[in-house]
């Protein structure tokens, strides 16, 4: 038997009571294996207690299950704001928010964070998506140049996403266009990396009905 601890977001003692009745009901998820509590008034405790492959099994279902959560509850009745730590979360590895804030306006969706939240009336679909995207994309980006700037970070990973282009052609096109300089394990910006991307998107662009990121054809 193991024993695997998951903690949730969840705004307030009403919706964390929520959140675990529908984590109780849902698909893959055996209650009798699940025990829970509050933590503080906005964080959930779970603890899963299960031979291994499944509690893991398990563990996956609960995060599969928080994801449609916070799709169907929290977005839903949060009229356009999520919370940034959830977001992060859910994405799986962190990303660049300035970058995640500019992609959904580029992408024709208002964005702006305010006290930690992301407000975006865009669907949570897909600002998951394109956070994921980024936070990949900035695994990518460290790996090869791990004391780029913030800028470069964010200028690159935004490019990458908008171009649905991997890192390394980022890198290549963004140089050649004089709007970074490489130096061994550092990444020189030529200017405010917001102005750059706007001279960059409309050309990179396109968006599929549902507001999925599709790279743009190229003339």
């Amino acid at each position: 038997m193991v024993t695997l601890r998951i903690a949730l977001n969840c705004y307030n003692k009403e919706l964390c009571l929520a959140l675990a009745e529908f984590i109780l009901s849902a698909k893959g998820v055996k209650a009798d294996t699940i025990s829970y509590s509050l933590r503080t008034s906005h964080t959930l405790d779970i603890k899963v207690t299960a031979p291994s492959s499944e509690a893991f099994i398990t563990k996956r279902a609960i995060i599969s299950a928080y994801r449609e959560w916070v799709k169907l509850t929290v977005w839903k009745h949060g009229r356009g704001s999520g919370d940034i730590r959830s977001i992060v979360k859910l994405a799986g590895k962190p990303f660049i928010l300035d970058a995640l804030v500019e992609v959904l306006r580029h992408l024709g969706y208002e964005a702006k964070i305010v006290n930690n939240e992301l407000r975006s009336k865009a669907s949570w679909d897909t600002i998951l998506e394109i956070a994921s995207l980024l936070a990949n994309r900035l695994e990518e980006l460290v790996k090869l140049k791990p004391r780029a700037s913030y800028s470069a970070k964010a200028l690159i990973t935004s490019y990458s996403v908008l171009a649905g282009c991997d890192i390394g052609n980022a890198l290549k096109k963004l140089e050649d266009l004089g709007f970074i300089k490489i130096t061994d394990y550092r990444i020189v910006v030529s200017g405010e990396w917001r102005g750059l991307l706007r001279k960059l998107a409309s050309a990179l662009i396109g968006v599929e009905r549902g507001g999925r990121v599709k790279e743009a054809s190229k003339k």
